[in-house]
């Protein structure tokens, strides 16, 4: 059975207010986006066996809104070392994840996410590849397929399933 690693890059955060990056909440437009995109992957039956949620405030929102459309518990680990985090970084920490998962989902950022999608796909990706590499917006989720275990991923292992955004789903 093939692993499955979907990139979730968190909702549109706001700018409203005067804090850290890190500590940065959700737009109005990021609250109502990110259970939308959970729906989606639920209803294409990617629901995650564990989710790797970056510690930033606009990804644990994320994740608080989008998680409960899977309609069962997914368990959550939270991960400073994917806040800011380049695409080498960023695989490192999924490199580390126990066999046993099938499916992983990471809630985190750009231009991390971008680089790691374009850096794992194997090919162009067809469609989704050239909508990809066009642009990574907030709330866009990559799902990509490879096989083998979690610490065989590299470069070019990867197959580009799909690459969604809130604007496609209206």
């Amino acid at each position: 059975m093939p692993k499955r690693l979907i990139l979730f890059r968190h909702a549109k955060s706001s700018w409203e207010h005067d804090v850290d990056d890190h500590d940065r909440p959700l737009a109005g437009r990021g609250i109502k986006t990110a259970p939308v995109m959970g729906t989606w992957l639920a209803a294409n039956g990617l629901v995650p066996d564990l989710a790797l949620v970056s510690t930033a405030r606009r990804a644990q929102q994320t994740w608080a809104l989008a998680g409960p459309e899977f309609g069962k518990p997914v368990k959550k680990q939270d991960s400073d070392a994917i806040y800011e985090a380049t695409a080498e970084n960023i695989l490192a920490v999924i490199k580390s994840v126990k066999k046993a998962v099938g499916t992983l989902i990471v809630v985190g950022h750009n231009p991390g996410f971008e680089q790691l999608a374009m850096l794992l796909m194997k090919d162009e990706g067809g469609e989704a590849g050239a909508r990809l590499r066009e642009k990574f917006p907030t709330a866009a989720v990559a799902v990509l397929s490879f096989g083998g275990s979690w610490d065989d991923l590299g470069p070019h292992s990867c197959a580009l399933e799909h690459f969604v955004t809130p604007k496609m789903l209206g």
